[in-house]
């Protein structure tokens, strides 16, 4: 216990920022921060130390955000161009037996679906069947 003086002579501080207090029950902190606002001779704000480092972490929490946002978008871009890669590579493997299937008349649309429900169930398939090896793609799958 000290008083502000003798403090900021020990730190050789000029101003003091913050200051925590244990006050003796939550019921006596109306009464302390009323002490403290309503006398002139202070220039003091008193808030809980919850709120106090709430207000402190603001910035840091939109900085995270922006950053968090930023890694999501590129890793989603990243995700499309590794989807339409994979399906253009198993498009142009296919090429003879989608223009056997065109020929023998079937439709555009359904050759799309054939071809994506195909690559759904094998892709699929094969993380059940990686599933108890490692935790794989499909760490969910039933084993």
């Amino acid at each position: 216990m000290t008083d502000s003086a003798t403090l900021l002579s020990a730190y050789q501080r000029t101003a003091v920022n913050s200051v925590t207090v244990r006050l003796t029950s939550q019921d006596a902190y109306e009464t302390f921060k009323s002490a403290l606002t309503t006398n002139p001779t202070l220039s003091v704000s008193v808030e809980r130390e919850t709120d106090f480092y709430r207000r402190q972490s603001q910035e840091a929490n939109q900085i995270f955000g922006i950053v968090g946002i930023a890694v999501g978008v590129f890793m989603g871009l990243g995700a499309i161009f590794a989807a339409l890669n994979t399906m253009y590579s198993a498009v142009s493997a296919r090429a003879r037996e989608i223009a056997t299937l065109r020929a023998i008349g079937f439709g555009a649309g359904g050759v799309i679906v054939s071809v994506l429900v195909e690559a759904l169930v094998l892709g699929t398939d094969r993380c059940r069947r990686s599933a108890p090896r490692s935790r794989g793609c499909c760490s969910t799958a039933t084993r």
